[in-house]
């Protein structure tokens, strides 16, 4: 709470200056771009010495960001290096550390996994009978249900590191 509100009433002052100086994708500078790679790595390191996710203080200090032409150059930047450096490794490293004997060993963790089953089998099919009703054929209803129900990385990440806590 107290680095939330350090994010919004410190950071995102001076981030929304540095913004009203860099309107055009053009006016954004190497030092701009480096003073917004320091803050997220800033606000990660704060946020795994209290105690959070590394991640946590990343994704939040984000979210303070405004969208506008230094975030556009940054993403734009990056998409590339994240896409084909830190992608492929983490999830090599994510399906290393998973160990699937040790998963469903009580009845609990079976049960979960039915309701589960059925909440993703309930969402697929609303979604199917949601694009019918907009004349797609059933097959890519369903595959657009298939896809609105994968995980993205944020929650395969937190799952991680809710395991790796104990």
């Amino acid at each position: 709470s107290a680095f939330v509100a350090f994010l919004c009433f410190v950071a995102r002052p001076i981030v929304n200056w540095i913004v009203q100086h860099t309107q055009n994708e053009e006016d954004v500078k190497e030092h701009h771009v480096c003073g917004v790679l320091l803050g997220a790595l800033v606000a990660s390191v704060v946020t795994e010495s209290i105690g959070a996710h590394v991640t946590f203080g990343a994704f939040t200090y984000g979210l303070m960001m405004p969208h506008c032409a230094l975030t556009t150059v940054v993403t734009k930047r990056l998409e590339d290096f994240n896409t084909m450096v830190l992608m492929p490794p983490f999830f090599a490293l994510i399906g290393l550390t998973i160990k699937l004997q040790s998963m469903f060993t009580s009845p609990k963790d079976w049960t979960m996994v039915l309701i589960l089953f059925l909440l993703y089998l309930g969402k697929i099919g609303f979604i199917g009978l949601a694009a019918s009703r907009y004349n797609l054929p059933k097959n890519e209803g369903i595959l657009l249900g298939v896809l609105m129900s994968s995980k993205g990385i944020l929650d395969i990440m937190l799952v991680t590191w809710s395991t790796g806590k104990k």
